[in-house]
């Protein structure tokens, strides 16, 4: 099997998306904090004050606007409401489309559901190669309790399967050296066939 390209898992160009996430940084260095990130931001601690208070139906009708446009913590909150079943349907499939998406940018929750859920082959195929990248990733991203996880991946991987996960990891580290995609490439729809479509392409 050849190896595996980080940009297919990502469905994005990685030129384009370098550029686009550039110019976004350039003007957001330049421009004052707009009143929609004010908003935006208040409006994710409105769903997330719901989701403690138990209404999840709330929760869900907030983060899920929030969600479509992009902000990966409401991705992330979204997909675990999907994959507990508060206030929707459970759906492990849905949860991992709005894991992916939040973890391309960089969300370390969410990457280390996405290793959780490829592990046991919850909602997507079950993929030690991928448990292992996105367990790596969740780890640079500060979630250190994923080592526990990492650990029962690898323990279950052949030298091969490490070796192409290791590949991964370093690919990623060195495209995307602060951790994310970026939102534009994120933005795109997870694959059709679940994430191990675009592990094969």
């Amino acid at each position: 099997m050849s190896p595996v390209s980080v940009k297919s898992l990502c469905q994005c160009r990685a030129t384009i998306a370098r550029t686009l996430v550039a110019a976004c940084i350039a003007v957001a260095a330049l421009a004052p904090a707009s009143a929609e990130t004010f908003v935006k931001g208040e409006t994710f601690v409105k769903g997330l004050s719901a989701f403690n208070a138990g209404d999840y139906a709330v929760a869900y009708s907030i983060w899920r606007p929030l969600a479509e446009r992009g902000d990966a913590n409401s991705q992330s909150s979204l997909a675990y409401l999907f994959h507990e079943g508060k206030g929707v349907r459970p759906d492990s499939s849905a949860a991992a489309k709005w894991y992916y998406l939040a973890a391309l940018q960089g969300e370390p929750t969410s990457q280390s559901f996405l290793c959780k859920m490829h592990l046991n082959g919850d909602g997507v195929p079950r993929d030690l190669v991928l448990a292992l990248m996105w367990c790596e990733l969740s780890m640079d991203g500060g979630e250190r309790w994923a080592s526990a996880t990492r650990d029962r991946v690898m323990s279950k991987m052949t030298a091969a399967e490490r070796d192409r996960a290791w590949e991964l990891v370093a690919r990623w580290r060195s495209e995307y050296p602060d951790g994310a995609v970026g939102t534009a490439a994120a933005n795109q729809p997870a694959p059709a066939g679940g994430l191990d479509e675009a592990r094969a392409r």
